[in-house]
């Protein structure tokens, strides 16, 4: 799942909260699109954490790149 972290109504940290508190969900890869900086201490410290933070960006390469490598540890 590609979600970002700022949305209307249930932003991206309550999504994956209930995707990780679902048993039939909890394994799913979730990546997390950010305006800002995604080692903001604000992102890190929350818990559960995405498998990745990916910076919004025309260059899809950094998100391509977290997808391969989130399916590779979900395996």
């Amino acid at each position: 799942i590609i979600t970002d972290s700022i949305m209307p109504g249930m932003d991206g940290f309550a999504l994956l909260h209930a995707i990780r508190a679902d048993p039939a969900t909890e394994a799913v890869p979730v990546i997390m699109l950010t305006s800002g900086d995604p080692h903001d201490p604000d992102h890190i410290v929350r818990d559960p954490q995405p498998d990745a933070f990916v910076k919004k960006s025309s260059d899809l390469g950094p998100l391509m790149a977290e997808v391969r490598e989130a399916l590779i540890r979900r395996r």
